[in-house]
């Protein structure tokens, strides 16, 4: 069994400014000049970290990401015991309106069109720079439209770093008599790089999944649901030991929702299923054997019972691993033999000096 030392932390004290220790709020990256980051509850990170000496989340805080601003860190030891959650902190998803607007982000789900008796939902966000899903189709009563499609996720995992998930689109409004409003689209996921020159500890979760579509809001007809934004990116470089969950999901697309009035018509849509983000391991391998992750794409929504087909989910993501195992520096310890022949030259030193006198 591999076994390591681990820092025990005594004791915790506040400060407002950078420093050993993180006050609840805000905290802007920077260079922290080899002093300790550890992070209290509700803490969110803003930006690049760097020169941190130890880094800690405690188990049973969660730490969040600043929307839309990567997270990176620079630090000499890496323990998250708890949850660094960056769900949802990439790329917004697009509004509803008359057409709905596409999420952003460089694989954005594409916007819904409005349409008098069908109102087409948003498409799913795509996973890095993979190509955004594609809205419904609204067309004025027709039983069958093009349903919406789910995001693709990065076209060459290789080569790709770990970036922020795009947002799934916006679905249309629906634009009869007492029209309801389309949902609107969910963001993508955070993007997460952390570097060590020692230990990156995992016992907790690092999650930079996408955000689920919303559901739009009925009238008279039934009205389509927003797409999912993709999951983001994490990356860990260092002497990795690591039991927690690493999740880079995306989100699910938004069902349909019916209206009371008529409930028959409409022709509600779900949203496009967002894809998966990346996860990328690199440096030394100490213990990853009970890693959990999550590489899922996100379902389609539920379509209205005459729309013939149901949104599609959003693709898989990629978890690709880089590293060397970690081979410790132990003490030389001499074999038995040598022992003996140490042990038989002291003997013949000794007579040599008993003969002498």
């Amino acid at each position: 069994m591999k076994h390591m030392k681990m820092k025990v932390i005594v004791s915790i004290l506040a400060m407002c400014t950078l420093g050993n220790i993180a006050n609840a709020g805000i905290i802007t990256g920077g260079d922290y000049g080899g002093s300790d980051l550890i992070l209290s509850d509700g803490d969110i990170l803003s930006g690049n970290f760097t020169n941190v000496n130890d880094f800690l989340i405690s188990a049973g805080s969660t730490v969040f990401l600043d929307q839309g601003i990567s997270f990176s860190i620079f630090a000499n030891s890496i323990n998250i015991n708890g949850t660094l959650n960056g769900n949802g902190a990439g790329f917004l998803g697009g509004e509803n309106g008359h057409n709905g607007a596409s999420g952003s982000g460089p694989g954005a789900g594409e916007g819904g069109l409005h349409g008098y008796n069908i109102s087409a939902s948003g498409g799913g966000g795509a996973g890095g720079y993979g190509v955004g899903g594609n809205s419904g189709q609204a067309v004025s009563r027709v039983s069958s439209p093009l349903f919406a499609t789910g995001g693709a996720a990065y076209m060459n995992e290789l080569n790709s770093f770990p970036q922020q998930g795009s947002g799934g689109g916006g679905a249309g409004n629906h634009s009869c008599c007492n029209p309801g409003l389309g949902g609107i689209g969910g963001n993508g996921g955070g993007s997460i790089s952390i570097v060590s020159s020692g230990f990156i500890n995992v016992l907790g979760t690092i999650s930079v999944a996408g955000f689920d579509g919303n559901q739009g809001v009925a009238g008279n007809y039934s009205v389509s649901g927003g797409g999912a934004g993709s999951g983001g990116g994490i990356f860990l470089d260092g002497i990795l030991n690591i039991s927690g969950l690493l999740d880079v999901s995306g989100g699910n697309g938004a069902d349909f929702l019916n209206s009371n009035v008529y409930s028959s018509s409409g022709y509600g849509q779900g949203g496009g299923g967002g894809a998966a983000g990346l996860i990328k391991l690199s440096g030394m391998d100490f213990d990853i054997t009970n890693m959990a992750f999550n590489i899922s794409g996100g379902t389609g929504g539920v379509s209205h019972t005459q729309t013939t087909l149901n949104s599609t989910g959003g693709q898989q993501g990629y978890l690709f691993q880089d590293t060397q195992t970690y081979v410790s520096e132990q003490v030389q310890v001499p074999e038995p033999s040598t022992l003996a022949i140490f042990a038989l030259g002291m003997i013949g030193l000794a007579s040599r000096r008993f003969k002498k006198q």
